[in-house]
């Protein structure tokens, strides 16, 4: 048997038979699956992989995807040869320059799709299963569709949103609840179900309760668009009735509403998206100036946990960088002295006026 020879970025398995000694590693960390994008990178041609599959009596679970002889059928089975069949066409064209080695197989693979929604619920331990079918998230510029897999196409892409589960790229849980609430549109008993998949989320110490607000209040602190789905927003509901603390903001609105008018500027009307010079939304202000580029937020119990408070933080500190100031009021300043917040909120306003060489009133 000829000895592999090793290049500095790729190791080339010679003769042809090492190459099969390639895929049945590959697939051994795939629960026995293995796409013929990922055989043909290693070097074999899509003619050989047929011939062998006939010959081993392999399984076909997708047009692209097999199951090696003697692997039982599974639930993770499922996932992994539905993620391999999504990611064929932009994998094979982004392998077609630079022959690969496992690592870089596995890299590609978490660059163009992961398991979400229900799918990632049920690894994570929750056993109220919403759908039999694969559901997976992939980047907006993925067009291969699968007649068996449910897919959320996203704008933001995959990167970044997952955890490595024995090799498959799982949703992080708060973009698995994002998706699900998503994927649920229509379904009967659907924030019910959301409502439990937080709830044992939370209870396994995986995504407190109070980070689920955090996500409704606050989505591009998570890196998510700034209007979460309204399944989502509903099991919010159900599970701190008044979370948004929507009569308290209003409340303050109303406040710094007049504040700004005795001081000549003007209270955007609504919430203001903070994006940078790419567009990119940073964070949703609650209580804009943007003529003197202030963002006011009103913060309810919930930005009282530690895991929300990091989300402020990092939120805060991007904001900042594009010149914005905060100030954060929590709702229990507004409801139990009205007229303290309004002392604040002014002295805030007017200081942040000065700063930026603007005259107030």
């Amino acid at each position: 048997m000829a000895t592999p020879l090793a290049s500095s970025r790729v190791l080339h398995l010679e003769p042809p038979r090492t190459r099969w000694a390639g895929v049945g590693m590959l697939a051994a960390s795939q629960a026995g699956h293995v796409a013929v994008w990922q055989a043909r990178a290693l070097g074999l041609t899509a003619e050989a992989i047929r011939r062998r599959a006939v010959r081993e009596a392999w399984t076909r679970v997708h047009h692209s995807v097999w199951r090696l002889p003697g692997v039982p059928a599974s639930v993770l089975g499922r996932l992994w040869a539905a993620a391999l069949a999504i990611a064929n066409t932009s994998a094979a064209s982004r392998l077609a320059v630079d022959p690969p080695d496992l690592d870089d197989l596995r890299r590609v693979l978490g660059d163009l799709v992961m398991v979400t929604g229900w799918s990632a619920a049920g690894l994570s331990g929750f056993d109220r299963g919403r759908s039999l079918r694969p559901q997976l998230a992939v980047p907006a510029t993925v067009t291969t569709r699968r007649a068996a897999v449910d897919l959320v196409r996203s704008r933001r892409g995959v990167a970044g949103f997952w955890d490595d589960h024995d090799g498959l790229p799982v949703a992080i849980p708060s973009r698995m609840l994002w998706d699900a609430a998503h994927l649920s549109r229509g379904t009967i008993g659907a924030v019910e179900a959301l409502g439990d998949l937080a709830t044992h989320l939370d209870r396994t110490r995986r995504f407190a309760v109070e980070e689920l607000l955090g996500l409704v209040d606050e989505p591009a602190a998570f890196g998510l668009p700034s209007r979460p789905p309204p399944l989502l927003r509903a099991c919010a509901e159900e599970l701190r009735p008044g979370f948004s603390h929507s009569r308290t903001e209003d409340v303050a609105r109303r406040i710094a509403s007049s504040v700004c008018a005795e001081l000549g500027l003007r209270l955007h009307p609504t919430p203001y998206d903070i994006v940078d010079d790419s567009g990119r939304i940073l964070g949703e202000a609650d209580l804009a100036i943007p003529d003197i580029r202030f963002d006011g937020e009103i913060d309810g119990p919930h930005h009282e946990s530690p895991s929300q408070q990091r989300h402020d933080r990092r939120r805060d500190r991007n904001v900042r960088r594009i010149d914005w100031v905060v100030e954060r009021y929590p709702t229990r300043m507004i409801d139990d002295d009205r007229d303290a917040y309004r002392r604040r909120f002014r002295s805030d306003v007017v200081a942040r006026a000065g700063a930026v060489g603007r005259a107030v009133g």
